[in-house]
């Protein structure tokens, strides 16, 4: 059974380049999907779960949501 390419599935594909061709190969699909199954509560307690550090502007050794600890009621509906 050969592998099959994940990062490179795409490419040669006209129009990949931009958000227009990121979205219509699958990009933010898992996004969209979340955003719209969970709630927010439910959202950052997933990714404080996961352990996940940085963000590539933080330094790698904070978790990923060493910002995102912050009241409710600050959060508007967009």
């Amino acid at each position: 059974m050969g592998l099959k390419p994940v990062l490179t599935r795409d490419f040669g594909q006209e129009g990949l380049i931009g958000l227009q061709g990121y979205e219509r190969t699958g990009g933010y699909g898992a996004f969209k999907k979340a955003l719209q199954e969970s709630t927010p509560d439910a959202l950052i307690e997933m990714v404080k779960k996961s352990g996940a550090c940085g963000d590539g502007a933080a330094p790698a050794s904070l978790p990923a949501t060493s910002g995102v600890s912050f009241p409710r009621a600050s959060i508007r509906a967009t």
